[in-house]
Parts: structure tokens; C-alpha cells; sequence
């Protein structure tokens, strides 16, 4: 009787074993995933930074040419009006 105690402890043992390496292997993977999914987010606001920063860029630029074509027709201006 001993015996059969001791082959069912040794079950329970080896199945306790069993599940608590799946637990760990599942959550393994899961945190795998995690830090995949997390890195290509970072990897898309990333990308997003780069996006804004050549808008606000493009931006700075046309205010400068806007600017220095409005100077240049003041320019114009102010010649033709000297020379009358």
C-alpha cells in the first residue's frame, strides 16, 4: 500500500512539475510577445517624431520664403515708387 502512495505522490510531484514549466514557458512567451509589440510601438512613435519634426521643418522653411518673398516685393514696391 506504501507503494502505490508513493507512485501517486511521485504523479502528483511530476504533474505539479509539468503544469508550474508550462506557467513559466506561457508567460515566457507572453512576455516575449509583450516586448515585441512594445519595441514596434516605439519603433512607430519613432517614426511619428521623425514625421512631425520634417513637417515642422517644412513649415520653418515656407514661413522663411514667404517672408523673404513679401520683403522682396516691399523691395520692388519701394524702387518703382523712388523712381517716379
Amino acid at each position: 500500500m506504501s507503494e502505490d502512495r508513493f507512485h501517486l505522490q511521485k504523479r502528483l510531484v511530476n504533474a505539479g512539475l509539468l503544469v508550474a514549466i508550462l506557467l513559466l514557458g506561457s508567460t515566457g512567451v507572453v512576455a516575449f510577445l509583450n516586448a515585441r509589440e512594445w519595441q514596434a510601438t516605439q519603433e512607430r512613435v519613432q517614426h511619428t517624431y521623425d514625421i512631425l519634426l520634417a513637417l515642422e521643418r517644412a513649415k520653418t522653411n515656407l514661413n522663411g520664403t514667404a517672408k523673404a518673398r513679401r520683403g522682396y516685393w516691399l523691395s520692388q514696391e519701394s524702387s518703382l515708387t523712388l523712381s517716379f
